[in-house]
């Protein structure tokens, strides 16, 4: 798969994931807003009535993500996401599975190594939850 491709496809997943969230959401009272600055550390920021509730990182993948027992994600991501005022979550979208994860400072200490000269951090798939109905539960409830 050229990088290209993966881009564009990873592009179309965030943008379908988007659209997935504020359908499953109350549209009057919430609103899911792709961030624009090149930078962010997020994907996404949640509204309710206009006020900022949560921010939400995508980590869309094509592989089947059942075959391992953690999740991948730059070390240099998590530290940026430490520093966002309000509640992050982690979610992880493929095929086969959605795991999600409230971002914690105890995530900072997970297992890591160097791919490609870049620091990546393994978030062990028993800190995460599963289910796409409860994350969405959950954000109702912020």
């Amino acid at each position: 798969m050229t990088s290209l491709k993966i881009y564009k496809d990873g592009l179309n997943a965030e943008v379908d994931f988007l659209l997935k969230v504020q359908f499953s959401l109350d549209e009057k009272r919430y609103s899911v807003e792709k961030t624009t600055y090149e930078f962010d550390p997020v994907d996404y920021v949640i509204k309710k009535d206009g006020v900022l509730l949560c921010y939400v990182e995508l980590k869309t993948r094509f592989i089947d993500l059942s075959k391992y027992d953690s999740l991948m994600i730059g070390s240099v991501k998590l530290k940026n996401i430490q520093k966002l005022p309000i509640k992050t979550y982690i979610l992880w979208d493929s095929k086969d599975a959605f795991h999600y994860i409230q971002f914690k400072h105890e995530l900072l200490e997970v297992n890591s190594t160097y791919i490609n000269n870049s620091k990546v951090s393994f978030v062990p798939k028993i800190m995460c939850k599963t289910s796409y109905d409860a994350f969405i539960e959950e954000i109702v409830s912020l």
